[in-house]
């Protein structure tokens, strides 16, 4: 996810066709002012960058952490690292969750973080996200009547859909439509777009 600031901040394409070294880091416009401020400079404008900084590649990483888990800031080599695998121990926390468990194509479990600032005004005790791989249509269905779901979702395409449809009828709440806009251009005046990449 590199690319995602490579040709923003100053300097950081270049780091990474370097050799990761403190030296090449200097290089870069990101700098540490204090213990609560990061200072960002750029190759040009960009008044997009406030909102750059919610990608994932720009959140602050705590360095002890970091070294725990076998890894290094500003090295390259993740091997032998467990930082950021789907091992709940490789995860710092600060939010109001944490990751009980992930099982692959089956399970997610997040629980309630009670070193969480607010955990008194987190409700829910534990999450719990399960894979539908899409194999069986009447999954949905079958968790809904064990308790496994506490809804389900009526599939129009299921041969008994009207007569599932009428079991449950006083239970049936259409989806709300989501918010969509759409834009279409008609392009009556092919030479506006002599310049243009595309055909």
């Amino acid at each position: 996810t590199s690319w995602v600031v490579a040709g923003t901040i100053k300097g950081y394409s270049e780091y990474l066709e370097s050799d990761f070294s403190d030296e090449a880091w200097e290089k870069v416009g990101v700098k540490a002012l204090d213990d609560l401020t990061v200072e960002y400079t750029l190759e040009k404008e960009a008044p997009y960058f406030g909102d750059m900084t919610t990608y994932s590649i720009l959140f602050p990483v705590n360095a002890d952490f970091l070294a725990s888990k076998g890894a290094e800031l500003g090295s390259s080599d993740t091997s032998g690292s467990t930082f950021g695998t789907t091992q709940p121990d490789s995860i710092l926390y600060n939010g109001g969750y944490i990751l009980s468990s992930f099982d692959e194509k089956s399970s997610v479990v997040i629980v309630k973080n009670n070193q969480y600032w607010d955990a008194e005004n987190i409700h829910i005790e534990k999450v719990t996200e399960i894979y539908d791989d899409g194999s069986d249509p009447y999954s949905s269905k079958k968790g809904f009547e064990n308790g496994t779901y506490s809804s389900m979702s009526m599939k129009p395409t299921w041969e008994d859909y009207e007569e599932i449809r009428s079991e449950y009828e006083e239970y049936v709440r259409p989806n709300l439509p989501n918010p969509t806009v759409f834009g279409l251009t008609f392009n009556f005046n092919r030479q506006v777009y002599d310049n243009s990449e595309y055909p």
